[in-house]
């Protein structure tokens, strides 16, 4: 099992937010939380082929919806989308903290 941090920046609909990434990877699945303004949640899903990564995760704010990430990674960087549930998408990049 190998962990890594990320710190995430996420483009979203209500402004930029900050959060952090720390997953446990095994083979080609991970899991662990995301830490952000909002407060820490699992995540859900988390699957690693190649230097792709994809995951979910369940918040409450601003309204109750699922957010869906996939990140191409190179080099201890991301760049992705995420999906705010059925409303809209926006972009995230992410740094290898460790």
């Amino acid at each position: 099992m190998q962990k890594q941090t990320w710190q995430l920046t996420i483009q979203s609909p209500i402004g930029e937010q900050l959060s952090t990434l720390e997953i446990d990877v095994n083979g080609e699945s991970f899991s662990g939380t995301l830490n952000g303004e909002a407060g820490t949640t699992d995540i859900m899903n988390g699957q690693l082929t190649n230097n792709k990564y994809s995951w979910s995760i369940e918040v409450d704010q601003p309204i109750r919806m699922t957010l869906n990430f996939e990140g191409l990674e190179a080099a201890g960087e991301m760049q992705g989308t995420v999906q705010f549930g059925a409303f809209s998408s926006g972009e995230f990049s992410a740094r290898l903290s460790q």
